[in-house]
């Protein structure tokens, strides 16, 4: 069958977004670990760093879930650039629950809302996402970095460096980060980031995302690092944070709730044969 998405991306982090809500029963299709991987390598005529399929919740606490897998077939607790690109497909689909505010998302690990940003003509400019509340873990030593865990829903390992290479694809991102990954301390695997604190108010980072490698912006991996820093006092409570695909602000409350806000934008829409 010929199933519709639409790739939709947040700061050079992309997504394959399948509509199970507006979809008839017959045209829904189910999202599996082999349907994602095709879909982010190319072999289904499309190229990705994460699969998503809309449905309807099953809490009434949220308005919208999906299911989420990253671009190896692993499956995804959070996304925070592909809520955002949610939340501005919701909107500019007519979806959006009548008369609220906000936008409430059903995912693994709870219902994340979604404030869509629009201009004086009701265009959507950017969402701002309550990320809930971060965990603090153990601080390590590995390959020769410090690195600070840290739950956003999903796992992060985050290291500040000096002079951070900013060049995609250059060390130590892409040699050190896999090994972190895939490092015993993390049985699930983690995320990687390497931060430089540029000032206050602004952090500089790339990420090495688990199961996907080297992206061009990690929205949980911002809050992380954003998160890791104000714990230390390097930081304000509001920043932003600059990563290869551009800036997100994210602010931390005192008992380390997270908002992050950013753009989204949809890159087209296609079908795949499946």
């Amino acid at each position: 069958m010929a199933y519709r998405y639409v790739k939709m991306q947040g700061l050079g982090n992309s997504f394959v977004l399948f509509d199970n809500v507006t979809a008839d029963a017959a045209d829904r299709i189910e999202l599996t670990a082999e349907l994602a991987r095709r879909c982010c390598d190319g072999s289904l005529g499309v190229e990705a760093d994460g699969v998503l399929a809309l449905s309807a919740p099953q809490s009434d606490a949220a308005d919208i879930a999906w299911d989420f897998y990253n671009a190896d077939g692993s499956v995804a607790e959070m996304c925070g650039n592909a809520a955002r690109a949610v939340g501005r497909y919701v909107l500019e689909g007519g979806l959006w629950p009548e008369g609220r505010d906000v936008l409430r998302l059903e995912t693994l690990v709870g219902v994340k809302e979604i404030r869509a940003l629009r201009d004086e003509t009701g265009a959507f400019v950017g969402a701002r996402v309550d990320m809930g509340v971060a965990e603090l873990g153990e601080a390590l030593e590995l390959e020769g970095y410090r690195w600070q865990k840290v739950s956003v829903g999903n796992p992060h390992a985050v290291t500040f460096v000096d002079d951070l290479p900013w060049e995609f694809g250059s060390v130590p991102v892409t040699t050190v980060g896999p090994l972190i990954e895939n490092d015993a301390a993390f049985p699930g695997r983690t995320n990687v980031e390497f931060a430089e604190v540029l000032g206050r108010r602004r952090l500089r980072m790339r990420v090495w995302e688990r199961g996907v490698g080297e992206t061009l912006a990690c929205a949980t991996g911002a809050c992380a690092v954003a998160v890791a820093a104000y714990a230390q006092e390097l930081v304000d409570d509001a920043l932003v944070v600059e990563m290869p695909g551009g800036e997100l602000k994210v602010e931390v409350c005192p008992d380390y709730r997270v908002f992050m806000t950013g753009p989204a934008e949809c890159v087209f829409e296609g079908t795949i044969e499946w």
